[in-house]
């Protein structure tokens, strides 16, 4: 049997919560069984539960890296951290006979790419990633184990949402949402500031009273 690896993720550019990277393995005898999927982004949350019911149907194998926002925040570089978990699950899926290893590329260019995981990865992992991997941007637009593994990253991130809005009502997670500034502001030096991003601009504005929606919940 062949396989078609499939990588993308969920939850990059909010201020709080985990982000997620999810990798999908499909026999490519059934990547079709799977025609209409497309880019996560574009589903509602009822859709994303539909697709993801379907998905672990077809695949061979599914995992999911979960990057908490406690790790984010010790990061200086998100990155280079994503990299890290990214190898982590090629690795994890290299003992099966893979043809290719598609990748939502979140960096400027394949070279870009490449070169930080050349930084990061084993040294003697890295001829298989060149070999295997193929790392473009809009991939979960054009391949269907990426827009596999985005849905399945995007229905974990909505549940993670699901429970902190049921817990703290934080909004969307973005930066131009009053209620998750509001959290910000409010549990910052608490033992729930392990939610939050400490190492981003937005937090910084926070911080120092500049953030634009602070007006807004005053």
């Amino acid at each position: 049997m062949v396989f078609i690896l499939g990588i993308d993720d969920a939850g990059k550019s909010p201020v709080i919560g985990n982000y997620y990277l999810a990798g999908v393995l499909i026999n490519s005898s059934r990547v079709t069984y799977l025609n209409g999927i497309k880019d996560s982004k574009t589903y509602t949350k009822g859709q994303i539960e539909s697709w993801y019911k379907k998905i672990i149907t077809v695949a061979e194998a599914v995992k999911v890296a979960k990057i908490p926002a406690s790790i984010i925040s010790k990061s200086n570089n998100i990155n280079t951290t994503i990299m890290r978990y990214c190898i982590k699950i090629i690795q994890h899926f290299s003992v099966y006979n893979i043809m290719k290893i598609y990748v939502d590329n979140w960096e400027h260019s394949e070279e870009h790419w490449f070169r930080r995981a050349k930084a990061v990865s084993p040294r003697r992992f890295f001829p298989y990633l060149k070999a295997f991997v193929i790392p473009e941007h809009h991939a979960d637009e054009k391949y269907i184990p990426v827009s596999a593994a985005g849905v399945v990253a995007r229905y974990h991130w909505d549940r993670h949402m699901e429970y902190l809005n049921k817990r703290f009502n934080v909004g969307c997670g973005q930066a131009s949402d009053p209620r998750t500034i509001a959290f910000v502001q409010k549990y910052l030096n608490t033992k729930y500031q392990n939610l939050i991003r400490m190492n981003w601009v937005t937090v910084k504005k926070v911080l120092n009273g500049t953030h634009p929606v602070l007006k807004k919940i005053k």
